[in-house]
């Protein structure tokens, strides 16, 4: 499984206006959080469909999150 480290922190300084896309698949990009989305969903005034498919928490995949 290809697992890409693409943060936040990337989508904040890097996304433009995407007033074409309408599918966007994030399913690989496990550090983008829900803030990160949000930016997407801001940028892209026609985004229709949302893809991401997340591993099983047990996978050991998923990047710690300290509370």
């Amino acid at each position: 499984m290809l697992i890409i480290d693409i943060t936040d922190q990337m989508v904040f300084k890097n996304i433009k206006p995407l007033p074409n896309l309408i599918v966007l698949d994030v399913s690989h990009y496990l550090k983008i959080t829900s803030k990160g989305l949000a930016a997407f969903s801001n940028r892209c005034e026609s985004l229709l469909q949302l893809k991401r498919n997340m591993p099983p928490l047990d996978a050991g995949l998923l990047p710690v999150v300290d509370s």
